[in-house]
C-alpha cells in the first residue's frame, strides 16, 4: 500500500553564476541548463523543473526569445515553477535590509511581468546563514515559506528539519531545511537519498521533499536519472527493483509547501546560523565596495526623489534600477562571500564601480539641480565674476555660497571639510561658526593642500548653506594655525536645530543629564572634551582608556584597537568547520606616535605599527562637540593564511554582559562565546551600567569573548582554496594596502542609548558638498526633506513609485520598542501617522495626488497582486471563494476548482497562469473583494479567469469586468472574449476589437474577440 506520506521529488539545477568560473560561463551555463530542462519537460510528461532566480530568466529572456516563449509555456502548465522572488541567491547575512528588499522589488515584478505570478517560496539553498528578519522580508514579499539547506546538522544541531520560522516582529513563514544534497545525480544516491527522506517523512508525520539534478555549475536531472525514477514512480511496489509502500511524485516546492500539515510544528525564532564563517571576511575589497554601493544608491535615490518632489521632473527609477541589479548580482553567496576565484572577483569589482558611477552619477545630478535652484543671491545684485579667488565665486565679504546636503533620515550635526584657505563660514543666519585648518586632497602648493573643518547642523534629508569667506572680519572664534584652546561657541541640548551627536541629541548621548560646555584638550598622551577624556598608553601607542567625564566610568579594560594577527593555515577560504579565529600568532607593535591635528575643533593622534612584512597606520580622533571617537586604519598588508582583528577590551562586567549586534533591518543578542559571526555596521557590548558601540564601514564579522570585542578587519587566504593542493603559484587574497574605520561610541546603557543605528549610518554616509555661485531661484537656504516624530522609526529608503505616479516610503523601528509615528514629507506637504510593532517593517505609498491617502504596500510596490495568504482547498476561506465563484458563473467555478485540485496550485497568481495554458479565456468573473473578503489583504479587486468551451454568467459591472480584462492583458494572454453588455468598453484600456461572434446563451449575447497586444 502506498506511504502516508509522499516524497516530492523536485527537479533543479543549483546554478552559480560566478564561482570557480566568471560570470560568462555562468552564462552559458543558464543557457545550456534551460534547455536541457526544456528538453527533459517535453520528453517526461510528469516531470516538474524548479528554478529560482529573475536574473537568469532574463538572461535567457534577452538572449533566447524563442527559448524564453518554451519557459511562459511550461510556467503557465505548472510545471516549471520559479520560487525565490528575488534577482538571485544571494548571501543572507551580508547585504543590508534594503538590498533584500531590492531583490524582491525587482525579482517579483520579474515574474509578475513576465509569468503574470509571484513566488511564494523562498529558496536560498546554498546560501551560508540566514538572518532573523528574513521571515518579515519574505513575508512582506508575497512569500509565505522557506527553503534552505544551511546550516547543517554538524553545524547546528538544533535546526530541524521542518518548522515555522519567526522572526522578531512575529511575522512567521513555513521553513524546510533540506537534509539530503541539492545536487543529487546518480541512481544510487537517489535512492539512498529517497530512502531516508521517506523515513523522515513518516518519524515527523509530514511529507519531505527530495532535490535530485547536476547542479553548481548547472546541468540539471540526467536522462539517466529521469529514467530511473520514472520507472520507481511507474513501478511502484516492484519488491524486485523498488521499495513497497514508497509513493514518490514529480513536484514542486510551492506544491509541497501547500501539503505540509502546520498542526503541532516546532516554532524556531531568531536567525539560522552558521556555516562558512569566514565569509563574512574574506575579499575586503568587495565587503567594502558592497557596502559604498548600497549606501551610494540610497542616497542618490533620496536626492533624486527630492529633486524631483521640489523642482517637478520624474525620478530616475529605470536608472536606479539598472544600478542596483548589480549589485544584487555580486551579492550571490560565492561573490560577495569572497571565495570565488580571482577572476570572478575582479568581475565584481568592476561592476560593483559601474553600481556606484551610476549612483554618483544621479546623486550629483539631482543635488545640483536643487543647489542651482536655491536664492543665494537675495537682495544682492553682485555677478557671478571670480575675482578674488581661483576656485571661490565670493564677492564684496558676502562670501561663496556651499551648499551641504544631509543623506541621513534624521536632523545630524556632522563634521564637514570645505576649501582650505577660509578666514570664516558662516550659516544662512549670519553666525560665525567655529573652523579648523586641517590637511586636504591636495599637494600643489603650500595654500592648496589645506582644508577647513566646520560642524554643520543639518536638516533630515535636506540641505543648508553656508558661506565661505576669504577674509577675516568677525572671525573671531577662527583658528588661525597651531595649538588652540579657544573658547567654543556654547554647546546647545534642545530645540529644533539642537546639535547632535551619534544621530541623538548631545543630552540623550551623556544619559539624558546636562553637558557641561567644554573646550578640546589634546597634548602629551590624552585628549578630552566635554563629554570623554581618551588616554594613550606610550609604550603600546594604544588607547588606554575612554572615560566618561562626568561619572568617571572606564570603558575599557586594556589597549585598544590592539591589531591581532590570527594564524588562520589550518582553514579554507570560507572557514569550512571552523567555529572561531583565534590562534593569536602576533600583534602589531608601535614603531612611532605623534599628533598629526590639535585644533578646537578636531585631535588626532597618529601611531605607526608593525608586523612582519606589514605595516599599520591608525589615526585616532576626537571632535569637541561630538561623544564619539573616530579610529582610521590604513593597512599595508603582506601576510599569508594570516587573519587582522581589532580587539576592544570592553569593561562591561563579563558575567553579566550582553552582546548586541546589527543585521539587516534589525539586531539580534548574542552569546559572548569566541565564536565568529556576521555583524552589520554595528555591535555593542553593555553591561555594569556601562556599554562600547563599535560601528564600522566595512566589517563584517566579530567575536567576543570575557568581554573583550574583536572585530574582524581582513584575511588572506588562497583564492577559493576548499583545502586544495597549495603550491608556489596559489594567489592569496587582500595583499596590498586597505583603509578601515571604526567609530567608538561609549555609552551609560544599552545600545539604544547610544543610538547605535543612528551612529552608523553617520558614518557611512557622510555628507555631500555642492560649492554655488550667485543665483536667483524658488528654493530657501535651507530644506527639510522628512520629519518622523519617534526616534526609533527610521526611513530606510526614500523612491519613486515603481509604476509611476507616486512615491515609495519605507520605515522600520530600529528598537524593538512598538511606536506611534506621526511622519511628514514637508516637499509634498504630506503628514500622516503609522503605528509600528518592535522591529517593524512598513513600505508606504504617498500617491501624487494629494487627494488620494497614503496607504501600505508591499516590498515589491505589487498594489495587490502579490497575495500573503496562501488558498488551500478544504480550508474555510477556500470553500467560501469557491463558492462565490460557483454562484457567480454557472459552470466556472467547478472548472476552477477541478483545475485547482488537479495542478495542486493554492495561490491565485498560479491559477492565473495555469488556466491560461491555451492562450485563450473564455470568460471573467471578478469579486469586490474588500466587502466579501476583507481577510485577503491588498487588492481591492480579485479576478477570476476561467477557461472552457462557452461562458454563461451573471451580468456584472462595467467597471470590475474592465479591471478584471486589465488584468488579464497584464498576464500575457494574447486574446480576450468579451459578452456584447460591454462591447465597445475596453478600447478604453487600448485593446483593439479584432472580430466578434454571437453565442446564443446567457445574457452576454454577443462575444467579441479583443487583440491584447497593445
Amino acid at each position: 500500500m502506498p506511504a502516508p506520506f509522499p516524497l516530492h521529488l523536485i527537479g533543479n539545477a543549483h546554478l552559480d553564476p560566478a564561482w570557480l568560473w566568471p560570470w560568462t560561463d555562468g552564462f552559458a551555463e543558464v543557457l545550456s541548463t534551460f534547455r536541457a530542462a526544456l528538453d527533459r519537460l517535453a520528453e517526461y510528461p510528469g516531470f516538474v523543473y524548479t528554478c529560482a532566480g529573475a536574473c537568469y530568466y532574463q538572461w535567457v529572456e534577452e538572449t533566447a526569445p524563442d527559448m524564453f516563449e518554451e519557459i511562459r509555456k511550461y510556467v503557465r502548465e505548472g510545471r516549471l515553477v520559479p520560487v525565490n522572488g528575488w534577482w538571485l541567491q544571494p548571501d543572507c547575512n551580508a547585504p543590508c535590509g534594503e538590498s533584500f528588499a531590492r531583490h524582491s522589488l525587482y525579482g517579483q515584478r520579474y515574474f509578475l511581468e513576465k509569468f503574470g505570478r509571484a513566488c511564494t517560496v523562498g529558496y536560498n539553498v546554498d546560501s551560508f546563514g540566514h538572518n532573523a528578519m528574513l521571515p518579515q522580508i519574505l513575508r512582506k514579499s508575497g512569500m509565505d515559506s522557506y527553503v534552505f539547506m544551511r546550516p547543517g546538522p554538524h553545524e547546528n544541531a538544533a535546526v530541524p528539519r521542518l518548522f515555522f520560522w519567526e522572526s522578531p516582529d512575529g511575522s512567521r513563514v513555513t521553513a524546510f531545511k533540506i537534509f539530503e544534497p541539492y545536487n543529487i545525480s546518480s541512481p544510487a544516491d537517489f535512492d539512498a537519498a529517497a530512502a531516508k527522506a521517506l523515513d523522515a517523512a513518516r518519524e515527523l508525520g509530514n511529507p519531505m521533499m527530495l532535490f535530485y539534478g547536476v547542479g553548481n555549475h548547472g546541468g540539471g536531472p540526467t536522462i539517466s536519472l529521469m529514467n530511473h525514477i520514472t520507472r520507481r514512480i511507474e513501478t511502484p511496489g516492484n519488491r524486485e527493483t523498488f521499495p513497497e509502500g514508497e509513493n514518490l511524485l514529480f513536484s514542486s516546492p510551492e506544491r509541497y509547501m501547500a501539503s505540509v500539515d502546520g498542526k503541532g510544528l516546532p516554532v524556531w525564532r531568531g536567525e539560522l546560523q552558521q556555516h562558512a564563517i569566514g565569509c563574512y571576511s574574506a575579499m575586503l575589497t568587495l565587503k567594502q565596495l558592497n557596502r559604498r554601493a548600497e549606501t551610494g544608491l540610497l542616497a542618490a535615490e533620496a536626492a533624486d526623489a527630492l529633486a524631483a518632489m521640489l523642482l517637478g521632473g520624474a525620478p530616475k527609477t529605470g536608472a536606479i534600477a539598472d544600478a542596483w541589479k548589480y549589485v544584487m548580482f555580486n551579492q550571490f553567496h560565492d561573490i560577495l562571500g569572497g571565495c570565488s576565484i580571482r577572476k570572478a572577483c575582479d568581475d565584481a569589482i568592476l561592476s560593483y564601480g559601474c553600481a556606484i558611477s551610476a549612483a554618483g552619477g544621479i546623486q550629483n545630478s539631482a543635488l545640483q539641480r536643487v543647489a542651482w535652484s536655491i536664492d543665494t543671491l537675495g537682495d544682492s545684485n553682485l555677478p557671478n565674476s571670480k575675482e578674488e579667488d581661483w576656485k571661490l565665486w565670493g564677492l564684496a565679504d558676502k562670501g561663496t555660497p556651499l551648499v551641504v546636503f544631509n543623506p541621513l533620515p534624521f536632523d545630524a550635526t556632522l563634521p564637514a571639510e570645505a576649501a582650505g584657505g577660509i578666514k570664516r563660514v558662516t550659516d544662512s543666519g549670519g553666525n560665525c561658526l567655529d573652523i579648523q585648518r586641517v590637511r586636504g586632497p591636495m599637494t600643489d602648493g603650500e595654500n592648496h593642500k589645506w582644508s577647513t573643518l566646520f560642524v554643520a547642523r543639518l536638516p533630515a534629508l535636506g540641505y543648508a548653506t553656508f558661506w565661505l569667506h576669504k577674509n577675516e572680519a568677525g572671525a573671531e572664534t577662527a583658528w588661525k594655525g597651531g595649538d588652540c584652546e579657544q573658547h567654543p561657541a556654547p554647546l546647545t541640548t534642545g530645540g529644533g536645530d539642537s546639535l547632535t551627536t551619534g544621530g541623538v541629541s548631545a543630552r540623550e548621548a551623556a544619559g539624558n543629564r546636562e553637558q557641561v560646555p567644554a573646550p578640546l584638550k589634546s597634548g602629551g598622551n590624552s585628549m578630552s572634551n566635554g563629554f570623554l577624556e581618551v588616554a594613550f598608553d606610550p609604550q603600546s601607542g594604544l588607547i588606554s582608556g575612554i572615560k566618561d567625564v562626568l561619572t568617571g566610568a572606564e570603558h575599557l579594560k586594556g589597549p585598544a584597537p590592539a591589531a591581532l594577527v590570527i594564524d588562520e593555515a589550518h582553514g579554507d577560504t570560507w572557514g569550512h568547520g571552523l567555529r572561531e579565529y583565534r590562534d593569536v600568532a602576533g600583534r602589531f607593535e608601535k614603531v612611532s606616535a605623534e599628533w598629526t591635528e590639535r585644533g578646537p575643533l578636531r585631535a588626532t593622534m597618529r601611531g605607526s605599527f608593525a608586523y612582519g612584512g606589514s605595516t599599520l597606520v591608525q589615526d585616532v580622533s576626537l571632535y569637541r562637540d561630538f561623544g564619539y571617537i573616530d579610529i582610521s586604519l590604513t593597512i599595508n598588508w603582506r601576510e599569508r593564511h594570516k587573519l587582522l582583528k581589532a580587539e576592544f577590551p570592553v569593561n562591561a562586567g563579563e558575567a553579566a554582559a550582553e552582546v548586541t549586534a546589527e543585521i539587516p533591518y534589525g539586531f539580534v543578542s548574542r552569546g559572548m562565546d569566541g565564536r565568529e559571526y556576521p555583524i552589520q555596521r554595528w555591535i555593542d557590548v553593555s553591561g555594569g551600567g556601562r556599554g562600547l558601540t563599535v560601528a564600522n564601514d566595512s566589517s563584517f564579522a566579530a567575536d567576543v569573548l570575557d568581554g573583550a570585542l574583536r572585530v574582524t578587519v581582513l584575511r588572506s587566504p588562497i583564492y577559493a582554496d576548499h583545502y586544495g593542493k597549495r603550491d608556489e603559484l596559489c594567489e592569496f587574497t587582500e595583499q596590498g594596502e586597505r583603509k578601515v574605520r571604526f567609530r567608538l561610541i561609549p555609552h551609560a546603557a544599552g545600545p539604544q542609548s547610544a543610538g547605535a543605528v543612528n551612529a552608523a549610518m553617520e558614518l557611512n554616509a557622510p555628507p555631500t558638498l555642492v560649492y554655488a555661485s550667485y543665483h536667483k531661484g524658488p528654493l530657501p537656504l535651507r530644506g527639510k526633506g522628512i520629519d518622523i516624530s519617534a526616534p526609533n522609526v527610521l526611513a530606510a529608503a526614500l523612491k519613486g513609485s515603481e509604476d509611476a505616479g507616486g512615491w515609495i516610503l519605507r520605515c522600520y523601528e530600529a528598537r524593538g520598542t512598538a511606536a506611534k509615528a506621526e511622519i511628514s514629507l514637508p516637499y509634498l506637504q504630506r503628514t500622516f501617522t503609522a503605528d509600528f510593532g518592535p522591529c517593524e517593517i512598513k513600505t508606504f505609498l504617498i500617491p501624487a495626488s494629494a487627494s488620494e491617502p497614503v496607504r501600505e504596500t508591499d516590498l515589491p510596490e505589487s498594489a495587490g497582486k502579490i497575495w500573503i495568504k496562501r488558498l488551500s482547498p478544504g480550508d474555510g476561506l477556500w470553500n467560501r471563494v469557491i463558492g462565490y465563484a460557483q454562484n457567480c458563473s454557472w459552470g466556472a467555478g467547478p472548472i476552477l476548482a477541478a483545475r485547482m485540485r488537479e495542478n495542486g496550485f493554492t495561490d491565485w497568481e498560479s491559477v492565473f497562469a495555469a488556466l491560461g495554458g491555451d492562450g485563450q479565456i473564455a470568460g471573467f468573473c471578478t469579486l469586490e473583494k474588500k466587502d466579501i473578503f476583507p481577510e485577503l489583504p491588498y487588492t481591492p479587486y480579485i479576478g477570476f479567469v476561467f477557461v472552457g468551451e462557452a461562458y454563461r454568467g451573471k451580468r456584472l459591472s462595467q467597471r470590475l469586468c474592465g479591471e478584471a480584462i486589465a488584468y488579464a492583458g497584464e498576464l500575457g494572454f494574447g486574446k480576450v472574449y468579451v459578452g456584447s453588455g460591454h462591447a465597445g468598453l475596453y478600447e478604453k484600456y487600448g485593446f483593439a476589437k479584432i472580430g466578434g461572434k454571437m453565442a446564443p446563451w446567457g445574457e452576454m449575447q454577443g462575444l467579441y474577440e479583443y487583440d491584447m497586444e497593445r
